[in-house]
């Protein structure tokens, strides 16, 4: 009778066990995962314009990526727009607008799949994932104001 039930606690601790460590697990998955931004534009791309006075204008759009994942959608909208702010000025004041695109890294936008792509076709990868991936941009004019953010309605 003794060794019974000296086997059936070492059981049902075993089972507790197990349950704790299958709770730990789902938690800790559900959680988010490091956000990271790459640091240079994953794909660029200029615009040349003429507006109504007759005078030449230069865009340039240049799209990243944010990989990981983090639920809370106003530290993500914070998070990208720190790094939109803190990126280098030289960059964003040589046009009339600059614009920062941000995607949502995935299976279909992703490194790979753009270095893949015809670099005159790279764009298409952006334009068609739009609904799904698509995250935010980012807007600063010539003296690199931030000028406007459009945000995708999901994160809104």
């Amino acid at each position: 009778m003794k060794h019974s039930l000296g086997h059936s606690s070492i059981s049902s601790i075993t089972k507790c066990c197990s349950i704790i460590v299958v709770l730990f697990i789902s938690a800790c998955s559900s959680h988010s995962q490091a956000i990271s931004i790459t640091g240079q534009p994953v794909f660029s791309e200029n615009d040349t314009f003429v507006n109504p006075k007759g005078n030449t204008g230069f865009d340039r759009n240049d799209y990243f990526l944010v990989k990981g994942n983090l639920p809370d959608k106003e530290k993500l909208k914070k998070m990208i727009s720190d790094f939109a702010d803190k990126y280098p000025e030289e960059k964003k004041m040589h046009y009339n607008n600059y614009l920062m695109f941000f995607y949502k890294n995935s299976a279909k936008v992703n490194e790979d799949v753009i270095k893949k792509e015809e670099e005159k076709y790279r764009y298409k990868i952006f334009t068609y994932s739009k609904d799904d991936d698509y995250i935010g941009c980012i807007t600063y004019r010539r003296d690199s104001t931030k000028s406007f953010v459009n945000w995708n309605s999901k994160y809104e």
